[in-house]
């Protein structure tokens, strides 16, 4: 994100834009994939005209939100 510095009132935070191809890069899969997800809604995103671009603090909670920890088994199944 980027904040923009002024006086106390003119201060805000411009929200950084990813295009399909940045976002396919930055999570290494296919664009058609980005783009399927945007058709199913699976991922935040915003529409500019014909443009799609998704706002890299949107991902990044999505991101978190999907976070899976590994399976595993957990400390008290080592103890008898």
């Amino acid at each position: 994100m980027i904040v923009l510095w002024g006086s106390a009132e003119e201060r805000r935070e411009v929200k950084r834009f990813l295009n399909v191809k940045q976002l396919s890069e930055l999570l290494a899969i296919a664009p058609t994939t980005i783009y399927q997800w945007v058709r199913e809604e699976r991922i935040p995103y915003h529409r500019l005209g014909r443009l799609v671009r998704f706002a890299e603090d949107d991902i990044d909670s999505w991101l978190r939100k999907r976070q899976q920890n590994p399976r595993g088994r957990g400390t008290e199944d080592l103890i008898d």
